[in-house]
């Protein structure tokens, strides 16, 4: 069965965006991303998936995530396994028994490396995606050396939810790395 992640999506958009900066009065060297939920986990795996300078090809300068989940397989085995939620197993195609590269592959802490751009990490203490998840994001960053923030809210909003508790940290954190 294939893997349901879009491997190239990303970087082929952000060099896409790039190469039509003009026409959307956008600076090339100025892109970030920012993600939900499972848009957390894909602008993270978009972040850290490439390397090089953080203005060109398909590198952003700063990268945003709020409840995205960052380990899948851990992830999967925090809801219960394939039984209890299989949205994980019908992103990625399998369970992480019968394909754990894919699992690798789509969960943004293996991709961390010092090359990688500032970023926020979002999460509450006990909602849908574990606080773990967020944590161990976290800890890989500081390991690579890559500045990083980590928000943690209290009780069990998800993402949107908290938008109003986040939304100027984000905004500010974004001004400041998108300089």
């Amino acid at each position: 069965m294939a893997s349901n992640v879009p491997e190239a999506f990303a970087p082929t958009a952000i060099r896409w965006i790039r190469a039509h900066a003009g026409r959307f009065s956008v600076d090339p060297s100025r892109l970030g991303l920012f993600g939900a939920s499972a848009g957390g986990n894909l602008a993270a795996l978009a972040a850290t998936r490439v390397q090089g300078a953080l203005d060109t090809g398909a590198r952003v300068r700063a990268l945003v995530s709020w409840s995205g989940p960052m380990d899948l397989a851990l992830f999967d085995a925090e809801l219960g396994g394939p039984s209890q939620h299989p949205f994980v197993e019908s992103y990625i195609g399998c369970t992480p028994t019968a394909c754990p590269a894919r699992y690798r592959a789509a969960s943004p802490v293996t991709h961390v490396d010092r090359s990688d751009p500032p970023t926020l990490l979002a999460n509450s203490t006990s909602e849908i995606v574990p606080l773990a998840q967020a944590r161990e994001m976290a800890a890989q960053l500081t390991a690579a050396a890559v500045p990083h923030e980590l928000l943690v809210l209290p009780g069990s909003r998800h993402a949107a939810q908290y938008a109003s508790a986040v939304w100027q940290t984000t905004v500010t954190f974004l001004e400041r790395h998108l300089r």
